[in-house]
């Protein structure tokens, strides 16, 4: 088993042919090996290696390495890959790593076993092929084969992704990652096929802080913070949440490509609050789950190694108009105060914000800082000077019943 990056090796399968004679040159099992063997390791840019959901996932640890990836092949004899080639050498092939670290698949494919000339094979690949997270048994597919793509169409292999393949937690978002490699060359037939995946999605990561300082210890005059309580991406953008992906033939630009329809658009408000970084803001009677921005120092929303993905807009083919994402922050803004019978005061505000479609590239993590302004409630008096009383007579509309005051001495 290979070190350094790579996650894993020996794949196999079956490659028959159904005829053959002695004047004829063709590619059968080599009873000597030569089985095709993969190595897969992940582009370190945009994020650090792994694939992952909502949370980072570096196989350097173990810590949720790719477990399973979907791979299409086009065998192309002595000619390298075309338009006009179809996926004839594995369709949508599950490879999954067992637990001693050993890619497999069925059945066993080989190498062409045609020495004196070059013949190749071209591999496009995805992953995850499932979500291998889930807890209740079932493998949920987090891509599927776009629709009317087959195993006899022509061209470069195209799969549809859904950023909600069960529900809209955020947490259970799955980074979709991609891999090509062109005119692999039989001559190579004793090396690995090297899959170097790539983040073909957008990811986002929340910062705040306050425009001032308005918490400082033992300053009675500053004992304000502000406690971020929701974070949604409303629905009046209509953000994309489906999108086929036609994979990269391109040896100098293996990011493959994104397309979009109207109907994939998002129809509801999506609540991602549950990978906000919260915890348990207590002032006075005040006891709510949020995060605390107290300073101008920025405060990381969400929690560590979890992050916001989206399908990328930017470039994307299919736009009907320009797709900005809004998204909405709710907060409350609280004030430490004992002379208040809850020994704090607090007012809640919602705030929008707008993500230009042109900052949501493929491949591309961001970081945004959001600035909350405090608008400090101020005093402003206008004393008049007192004048001489004026006296007026006032006759009650009805009778004063009440016993009247007795006139101090």
């Amino acid at each position: 088993m290979k070190k350094s990056l790579y996650l894993g090796l020996i794949a196999c399968a079956a490659l028959a042919f159904s005829s053959c004679s002695k004047d004829e040159t063709v590619a059968l099992p080599n009873p000597n090996g030569d089985a095709i063997e993969f190595s897969t390791y992940l582009g370190r840019a945009p994020q650090q290696a792994g694939v992952r959901r909502a949370q980072e996932i570096t196989p350097n640890t173990g810590i949720n390495p790719i477990k399973n990836f979907g791979v299409f092949a086009s065998y192309t004899e002595g000619q390298a890959w075309e338009t006009s080639r179809t996926a004839n050498f594995m369709f949508d092939q599950l490879v999954t790593k067992t637990d001693a670290g050993v890619w497999t698949y069925d059945p066993v494919k080989y190498w062409p076993t045609k020495r004196d000339e070059d013949q190749y094979i071209s591999f496009f690949a995805y992953a995850p092929y499932y979500d291998y997270y889930t807890t209740d048994g079932n493998d949920y597919r987090t891509v599927s084969l776009a629709d009317g793509y087959s195993n006899t169409t022509q061209g470069t292999p195209k799969v549809h992704y859904k950023l909600f393949y069960k529900d809209q937690n955020p947490k259970n978002v799955i980074d979709f990652t991609a891999a090509v490699a062109m005119n692999q060359n039989n001559k190579d037939y004793n090396k690995d096929v090297q899959l170097q995946f790539f983040h073909e999605l957008t990811r986002l990561n929340f910062y705040a802080k306050l425009d001032r300082d308005a918490l400082k210890q033992n300053d009675a005059h500053h004992q304000t913070r502000i406690n971020i309580t929701k974070i949604e991406i409303l629905n009046e953008n209509k953000f994309y949440i489906e999108a086929d992906y036609t994979f990269s033939s391109d040896p100098a630009n293996l990011h493959g490509t994104w397309t979009v329809k109207d109907e994939w658009k998002a129809g509801s408000t999506w609540d991602i609050t549950e990978i906000l970084k919260k915890e348990q803001i207590t002032v006075g009677k005040y006891d709510k789950l949020g995060v605390a921005i107290p300073t101008t120092q920025s405060v990381k929303l969400f929690q560590d190694n979890e992050y916001l993905f989206l399908i990328p807009v930017w470039g994307a083919a299919g736009l009907s108009d320009k797709q900005d994402i809004r998204i909405s922050f709710t907060y409350d803004i609280i004030t430490e105060d004992s002379h208040l019978d809850g020994q704090h005061s607090v007012t809640t505000a919602t705030k929008y914000i707008t993500l230009p479609n042109e900052s949501l590239k493929q491949s591309k993590a961001y970081a945004y800082t959001f600035t909350f302004g405090l608008d400090e409630v101020t005093f402003n008096v206008d004393a008049d000077t007192w004048g001489d009383e004026t006296a007026t007579d006032v006759t009650p509309e009805v009778d004063i019943t009440s016993e009247p005051q007795q006139p101090k001495p």
